[in-house]
């Protein structure tokens, strides 16, 4: 358990109305441990980084908005029945080594990326003879992505692509060069370029990484902007996306 969610495959989960009292969590239902939450959690969106600054010649002080959040934690209260599911199981599914995906039922439209790294993330409230009640404290990242945005699709030659949002997003994508010799994309007027790179490869701007790293030019790596983007390429016989559109998670 605990994969990476870095290019992230995720089913999208849009027009499905999940049974509520049920999540997702690393893309396993938890109906299929028998696991419920008992009602909806308090949603605690994430805070804001803010720059402050005492200069020494004005009253008062200066604050900055670094454009950048914390994150936030969602405390879950489960239960499950002891008689049909095995608590250690439970455990093994829950407990993290890194961030999983997460979709909840009342918000359903959306995956987040979530935390559960230690034994206090995962507290025995209750527990009898037949049902187990348990306190589930997730770290949640400030941002939460569109489902119907994480499904990789072709582009054609300059496409657009409309952000929704006011968010930045870091998208994925897979390139196959049409022939030898330098393939580049052009993302709203700027090139990455890449030096014969001769089969397949692949650009993850949220890490970020390139699966060619030796034949990337340059350090930057793809963004959509929130609005239209335009994009185009050379090269290049099929490239493929995932948007990863994104909100604030709460």
């Amino acid at each position: 358990m605990g994969a990476a969610v870095s290019a992230i495959t995720h089913k999208s989960w849009e027009g499905i109305k999940m049974r509520a009292g049920t999540f997702t969590f690393n893309g396993i239902n938890s109906e299929q441990f028998g696991v419920y939450v008992s009602s909806t959690p308090a949603r605690v969106p994430p805070r804001s980084v803010w720059a402050v600054g005492n200069p020494s010649n004005r009253n008062g002080s200066v604050y900055r908005n670094l454009g950048v959040f914390t994150n936030s934690q969602l405390v879950l209260n489960i239960w499950f029945s002891n008689l049909e599911n095995n608590i250690d199981d439970i455990f093994d599914w829950l407990l993290t080594d890194d961030y999983a995906t997460f979709t909840p039922w009342y918000d359903d439209k959306y995956t987040y990326k979530v935390l559960a790294n230690s034994d206090s993330s995962f507290e025995i409230v209750d527990s009898d003879s037949s049902i187990t009640t348990v306190k589930l404290t997730l770290t949640v990242y400030p941002l939460k992505y569109i489902n119907a945005n994480l499904s990789s699709r072709s582009v054609t030659n300059n496409s657009t692509f409309t952000n929704p949002t006011k968010f930045k997003s870091l998208p994925y994508f897979e390139v196959t060069p049409a022939a030898s010799g330098d393939v580049t994309i052009t993302l709203n007027g700027v090139v990455f370029t890449f030096k014969n790179p001769g089969s397949k490869f692949t650009i993850d701007s949220e890490i970020p990484r390139t699966s060619i790293p030796s034949k990337m030019v340059g350090l930057d790596f793809p963004v959509f902007k929130s609005g239209r983007n335009t994009i185009s390429y050379t090269n290049v016989s099929l490239l493929t996306v995932i948007d990863k559109f994104v909100r604030r998670a709460a």
